[in-house]
């Protein structure tokens, strides 16, 4: 009987075999806390006014009119401060730490720092650290892109062996089959066929 070496809850990469103790990888967590060290100083530099990669994109109108407000880089102030609150909150409840009565500097880097201080923990004990370091990668990605101006990242189909077809990406670390449930590494991905473009 074959047993399968214990791997990491988030990216499925089997944990080293000299830190068994834990959750999450090693990888993923330095990914995360990199993702979360960044977080506070993207959202800074998100603009409610549109750019383009020339510059701020021109107004026309009467004089005195207002200039168009990017919807989704205001969005991304309010849920991604509201999202680290969250998973902050979660994490003291679950493991018993205490948070501050209100996040110093900001709502941003406040929860940021204190999420960073406590994930060695969260990887090693908190029962849901996948879905924390995955939501943290989401927002990490949004915020980013509507920061820095760039495109969202293209998502390509692959065919599932069950024939169900699963969108991913670059950023992908792994993602569970509509069809049969199974959960699928990136190197699984990785390996699956491109799904064929159906005619128009």
């Amino acid at each position: 009987m074959t047993t399968l070496a214990p791997c990491c809850t988030a990216c499925y990469r089997p944990l080293p075999a000299w830190d068994l103790d834990r959750l999450a990888c090693p990888g993923c967590q330095e990914r995360a806390s990199g993702r979360l060290a960044e977080l506070p100083g993207l959202l800074a530099a998100l603009s409610p006014v549109p750019v383009r990669s020339g510059g701020l994109v021109a107004v026309h109108g009467p004089a005195g009119s207002r200039p168009p407000i990017a919807l989704h880089a205001v969005d991304l102030s309010a849920e991604v401060p509201a999202l680290l609150d969250s998973w902050a909150r979660d994490w003291a409840s679950v493991g018993g730490h205490d948070l501050p009565e209100r996040w110093l500097p900001n709502a941003a880097a406040g929860p940021a720092l204190w999420l960073r201080w406590r994930l060695d923990w969260a990887c090693r004990q908190h029962p849901a650290v996948e879905e924390a370091l995955r939501e943290i990668g989401h927002a990490w990605s949004a915020v980013r892109s509507a920061a820095l101006g760039e495109r969202a990242e293209r998502r390509v189909a692959v065919v599932c062996p069950c024939g169900e077809r699963l969108r991913v990406g670059v950023s992908t670390d792994a993602a569970t089959c509509g069809g049969c449930g199974t959960r699928w590494s990136r190197g699984d991905l990785l390996g699956m066929p491109l799904a064929q473009r159906s005619a128009a």
